[in-house]
Formats: C-alpha cells, structure tokens, sequence
C-alpha cells in the first residue's frame, strides 16, 4: 500500500463544494493501492459546517489540522446545516451602496494581501503540520486539490522540502478561470500571480484536470507541459450514495423546479429565467398556484431582488443550506432539477459537479450554458435540455412540456424513481483513473 497526503482546504465537518471530491478520494483509493492522509485547516473560511459529514471518513484516515491567518474572513460564524438556515429569498438584506473612496482604497490593500487568494497565508502555517505528516505517514507522494489556489502553492513547497513527487488538482483553472477577470487585478498583481502559478505548474511531477477541455486550456497556455503530465479525473457521482433513496416519492402538490449552489456573479444569474416564468403567468394565471421553484445556496442580494421584480413570492423559495443527506432527498423528489452555469463560450469547459449528481436521480435536468461539456453530457445521457440563450419562448415551451408531465404524474398518483446507469462516470472509476497515474508518476 503506497501512501498519499491529500492537501485540501476543507475537509470535514468543513464541508464545501470541492470536500466531496476529496471525499470519494479517500473512500476508493485505498482499493487501488493509495492510503490517503489528509492535511487541511482547523477552521477554514466557509459558512458550510456540517458534523454529520464526519461519518463520511474512514477511521483509519489520519487527519492533520493547522491553524492559518486570513485577515479578511468572513464575519459571521460557519453556520450548522440545519432547517433553522432556511429563509425565504425575499427576506435578504438589499444591496449595498456605490463603495466610497475609502472602500476601493481599502480593495486595493486586499488585493495586495490576497494574491493568489485569501488563503494564501496557509502556506507559512501549513509547511511544519505537512512535514510532520510526511514523516508520520511516511508519504509516498503529495496531491493538492484548488480551489483556493493557494493550495497548491503549499503542496509544491512541501514537494519540493522532501523531495516527494506530487499532483495537482485542478478542480478549476487557476489564472485561466472563467471568473478570473472579476477579479480585476492590476497589470502587477496579474503578473505576480502568473508567477506564482507557473512556479506550481513548471514543479509538479504531474496535474489532474476536471474536464478535456481544461486540459487542452493548460495544453495551450503552457508550452512547458506535456500531454503525458496531465489527466483528466471528472467529479462523477458515487451512485451508492442514492441507493437509500430509492423509495415511491408521491407526486409534489406543486411543479417544483430545484436549483441546488451559489448564484453570484454575472454568469450564474436566474433574472432571465425568472422573467420567463413571469411572462409564463401572464399567459395563463393558473400556473402560479401551482409553482415552487426552490434556490438552495448562498445568494448575492440582487438576485433575491430578483423574486420581488417579477411578482414571485409564493412561489420562489429560499434555503441557505442543508445537510447533503435532506439535499439528495429533495432531488429525488424534485421535478425539474436547474442548471445556471451562463452563456459566455469561455464557460464550455466547466462541469459544476451537482451536473452528476443531478443526472443520476434519473430527473430531468433543464441547462443553461454554452455549447460544450454540459450540453455534451445532457444530451449523451439523454437527461434534459441544455439551452444557449436567454430566449424566453423555447424556456416557457419546455417548462410548459415539464408542467403537463407533472400533471399527468399528479393525476394518476404515478410515482417515478429509477437512478440513470452512469457508466464510466461512477467516481470510484474516476478515482482507479487516478491512482493509475499517481502509480505511474512514482
């Protein structure tokens, strides 16, 4: 049995989108050979908390916490994934104002402080906890998973003070990230960061992508590397996971939409959706009785604004978060699970990872994203429809089309629950991919 040690940013009872990647990596690398040790924050910088999530972790893992310093955490306390989280979208605090000259100048000192992100001061801390793992453990190679970025910038370093080889996981790009520009650096910082990616790139004994096209974005960015380098290991789904919930849903009183993340940004914004369905209820009032669209996630306040906009309290409803285990149910339960990953092109080579676990309900799933590996994927397993605009008539034809299902569904007391044959993207195929390359980089 070789020994690896996963460097990752949360892990649990920390338990944010990226953790269950990490997670499934620890469940099925021990079958192939790899005993995982973990490296990762006493307290990391997210509001997702849940002590459940503990259960999850084999006995035998061996986890080391450090503390870090984050001059810019945010203030509130994680919060329990819990019923008591739940609030209605509409109830959000409204936007904040124009930020003033202080404001921006304040920007611009985090800006400084936060390249690559504001995880970065992990590093100093995370290098003597790592050490002491590596000799405890007696590590045969290292694997750090972004995001943050800076994750890796930790990984290289311990790679490099004992000489281990090791893999960097991209679940995202690092300067080549589709949000990258919001940030909206200054030439000096960009360059500092290019810097610091291209030390952990030039480095690393070799690199996992979540998707072919990420890999081919690395390909052409950076000439130093090499085909053989770089593997693509996708999120994919553990399908056991859903086995418990294979139980007769009876059908939802309303046609209920369900969208399960974050909305933030310019990309990941429902106002066109939600302007669809208003018109959808201008054209035939006696829909809205009959919907409930569920947003489960953070929220940015001019979204939430979004419901008052186009007249859908009572219909829009909003839950910060939950544990996985009420999640997974709901999706079964669901009638139309949503997808929000925008129309920008440079957003074809993102999977967002609840894609799998949407797919795998066997529900249909209604897209919104370009042409590329999300379309690809719907079509392929024939779960759904991906849409490449804003386009409101083909949105409210589909929701119509969904709408009369739902109802033949109601009125004959159908119950439909059957999990999709996921194929070669069952995680623990992704994760034999894995321990295949690690294998061969030592």
């Amino acid at each position: 049995m070789k020994n690896i040690l996963i460097v990752t940013y949360v892990f649990p009872p920390y338990i944010a989108v990226g953790g269950y990647r990490i997670l499934k990596f620890c469940k099925f690398l021990p079958q192939y050979g790899f005993k995982p040790s973990i490296l990762t924050l006493e307290n990391p910088n997210t509001r997702a908390h849940d002590p459940e999530s503990l259960k999850l972790v084999a006995d035998d893992i061996n986890i080391y916490r450090t503390g870090t310093f984050e001059p810019f955490r945010i203030k509130e306390q994680p919060k329990a994934v819990s019923k008591a989280n739940q609030q209605d979208v509409a109830q959000s605090p409204p936007a904040a104002s124009e930020p003033s000259i202080i404001d921006k100048l304040k920007r611009q000192i985090k800006l400084n402080m936060t390249v690559p992100d504001a995880s970065r001061f992990w590093t100093n801390f995370g290098v003597k906890k790592g050490l002491e793992a590596i000799k405890n453990e007696k590590i045969d190679i290292i694997l750090s998973s972004s995001p943050p970025q800076s994750v890796h910038m930790l990984g290289t370093k311990l790679a490099k003070l004992s000489s281990l080889p090791n893999i960097l996981d991209f679940r995202d790009l690092w300067t080549q990230n589709t949000s990258y520009h919001e940030k909206k650096l200054p030439d000096y910082l960009a360059k500092r960061d290019r810097k610091y990616e291209k030390d952990c790139l030039e480095n690393a004994t070799g690199i996992i992508v979540n998707t072919d096209t990420f890999k081919q974005q690395l390909l052409d960015k950076n000439n130093f590397l090499t085909e053989t380098m770089i593997q693509t290991v996708t999120n994919g789904v553990d399908s056991d996971d859903f086995i418990k919930y294979l139980k007769p849903y009876p059908p939802n009183e309303k046609f209920t939409m369900l969208y399960s993340g974050s909305l933030y940004g310019k990309h990941r914004n429902p106002d066109f959706f939600l302007e669809a369905v208003n018109k959808w209820i201008a054209e035939d009032a006696s829909v809205k009785n009959n919907l409930c669209i569920k947003f489960i996630g953070n929220k940015t306040p001019e979204y939430i604004q979004m419901v008052t906009k186009y007249g859908l309290e009572g219909v829009v409803e909003g839950i910060d978060w939950m544990s996985q285990d009420e999640l997974f149910e709901k999706m079964m339960a669901t009638d139309l699970l949503l997808v929000f990953q925008g129309f920008d092109p440079v957003l074809n080579a993102a999977i967002p990872r609840k894609l799998f676990e949407y797919m795998v309900t066997g529900k249909d799933i209604m897209a919104f994203a370009p042409e590329g590996e999300i379309p690809d994927l719907i079509n392929r397993y024939n779960c759904g429809k991906s849409f490449a605009s804003k386009e409101t008539k083909p949105i409210i034809d589909f929701l119509r089309e969904k709408y009369q299902h739902w109802m033949t569904r109601k009125e004959s007391r159908q119950s439909e629950v059957k999990l999709r044959d996921m194929g070669d993207l069952e995680t623990k195929k992704q994760v034999e991919i894995l321990a295949d390359f690690a294998e061969s980089l030592l």
